[in-house]
């Protein structure tokens, strides 16, 4: 079974700037049943998370405890259920600067997925409602929503072992709570190595420059192809592979793309770790001010939008019917 090993830990306090408790249990959870999915709706989270970074632990910090604690488990000096336990602690001693009450589960996981070893660390946080039982009398109870995942860690351990990537690991943060962020990010020992705005953003370059090479025809499909992979890609929180994409555009060429992209980057990549506000930029042209907005596919332009730098005008040639009957209706009142 791809998952391995799941354990849920508390971590709480209760009123302003007071202490912060730990329950962790002292075997793991099962993983099947509701614990896992609890495990797929946050890792499925942080998957579709378009603010998650990719990067790596930082040598240079003073916060190294949570490396080493992996190192100890992985030479089978802790058992997983202690080594989520101490995980735990770890991630307490740095809440400990923050002062706002709280209630989260801290849960952690280890996954094989696609013959890779994933650690994770989510903070799933928790809510008290009002149910009822079968005799219709109100009680209180806690509600875990693991669909609004606050923090999370995932850590590439055969990446991290085997190469010195720059992106081994994932680390996701919500805004709205900068002490909590950071708290998190000191946990994590996190050091950002991967800008993938960047490196969307010279990718798409390639894929403008590609399709220009070629004909007519067939450069529309091409750049319609690759951002459709692209978006699924980062829907389902994987990388975009450069060599299954080349083999979707020609099966008769399967490296053809894929060969271009590596000649022209600057450092030849395996794949893409896209960046979806660069890929929506890319989708759509937008703009607004006062009294106008203004939004249209990319693909249009150069079709029947056109515009002319000279004078900076906008020629648009196909309205939608709707807009059309609108200033249909406004001209003939006029």
């Amino acid at each position: 079974m791809p998952l391995q090993y799941l354990h849920l830990s508390r971590l709480e306090r209760n009123s302003h700037n007071g202490d912060i408790s730990v329950t962790s249990r002292s075997e793991c959870n099962a993983v099947d049943g509701p614990a896992y999915s609890l495990f797929e709706q946050a890792k499925s989270a942080l998957n579709r998370s378009a603010g998650k970074q990719f990067g790596f632990f930082n040598a240079d910090s003073e916060h190294q405890q949570l490396a080493g604690l992996i190192n100890n488990w992985l030479a089978q000096a802790l058992d997983f259920a202690g080594f989520a336990s101490r995980s735990a602690q770890l991630l307490e001693q740095q809440l400990l600067p923050t002062e706002e009450p709280f209630s989260a589960l801290l849960l952690t996981a280890s996954e094989t997925l696609a013959g890779r070893h994933y650690l994770y660390w989510l903070w799933l946080p928790e809510q008290d409602i009002m149910q009822t039982g079968s005799d219709l009398a109100p009680y209180s109870a806690r509600m875990i929503a693991a669909d609004k995942l606050q923090y999370a860690l995932r850590l590439c351990v055969d990446e991290w072992q085997d190469s010195d990537s720059p992106k081994y690991l994932c680390c996701y943060a919500s805004r709205g709570n900068k002490a909590f962020s950071e708290a998190f990010g000191r946990f994590g020992n996190f050091s950002e190595g991967l800008d993938t705005g960047e490196q969307t953003r010279a990718f798409l370059e390639l894929v403008d420059d590609y399709s220009r090479q070629l004909p007519q025809e067939q450069a529309q499909p091409a750049k319609s192809l690759i951002l459709d992979y692209c978006i699924e890609q980062d829907r389902i929180g994987q990388p975009v592979s450069l060599e299954t994409l080349s083999g979707q555009l020609s099966s008769e060429q399967p490296a053809e793309f894929a060969r271009y992209v590596r000649q022209h980057q600057q450092q030849p990549l395996e794949e893409i770790h896209t960046h979806r506000p660069s890929l929506k930029r890319y989708m759509r042209f937008f703009g607004r001010d006062d009294s106008l907005s203004i939004s249209f596919s990319a693909e249009r332009i150069g079709r029947d939008i056109v515009y002319d730098t000279a004078s900076g005008a906008l020629h648009i040639q196909q309205l939608p019917a709707s807009l059309k009957t609108q200033l249909r209706d406004a001209a003939q009142k006029k």
